[in-house]
């Protein structure tokens, strides 16, 4: 809670300190300076969370909200963070969780896989379907499968989850596989793109 309190109350002075020092540092005409000084704080929030009791991955994610403006402000970092994101650190994460995963658990988790599935799809297709049907009608059907591609934050919650010792391995595998077929199922009913005013 403490550290919650303390990244609302430095939020203002870190956007300040980060605007001067970014701008003395494009003035150098060093860019990837910038970068690795992002990339040091997002090091430092993954040593100081588990000091705190709080999911690393909840303070990178409201620090992100907190210099949102810094970074539309400095928008090559953004492009620099997206770049590092997508083809460094991605693979490794699905790399990672595709290891926690046994062949044989999923034979075992399979009507738990199923049922998953089918429940997450159907909830996720209706709740937005029925939620923006008056705003795009035409594209509500769209918008309901478009909803179902959760990939990467589902799987952090469950890995959160087995590792807290809320899911047992059985229900961690079903939870996983159903997140990758909701995933599966939302790009193809997808494949089309569409555009909100069309």
């Amino acid at each position: 809670i403490v550290l919650l309190i303390l990244l609302f109350v430095l939020a203002g002075p870190i956007r300040k300190l980060g605007t001067i020092t970014f701008a003395r540092i494009e003035r150098k005409g060093s860019v990837g300076l910038r970068l690795k000084m992002v990339l040091l704080i997002l090091l430092g929030v993954q040593v100081v969370a588990p000091l705190a009791g709080v999911e690393a991955v909840l303070i990178a994610f409201l620090l992100g909200v907190l210099t949102s403006e810094l970074m539309v402000k400095f928008n090559t970092i953004e492009k620099q963070l997206k770049t590092v994101t997508f083809a460094f650190l991605t693979p490794f994460f699905f790399f990672t969780i595709g290891l926690s995963v046994n062949i044989f658990d999923i034979a075992s988790s399979f009507l738990f896989l199923v049922v998953f599935t089918a429940i997450g799809y159907l909830a996720h297709f209706a709740g937005t379907y029925y939620s923006v049907k008056f705003l795009l009608k035409k594209k509500a059907f769209y918008a309901g499968n478009l909803f179902n591609s959760k990939l990467s934050i589902g799987i952090i919650t469950a890995a959160i989850g087995l590792e807290a010792g809320i899911l047992t391995q059985n229900i961690y595998v079903a939870i996983i596989g159903s997140i990758i077929l909701c995933t599966f199922i939302s790009s193809i009913m997808t494949h089309e793109k569409f555009s909100l005013e069309g």
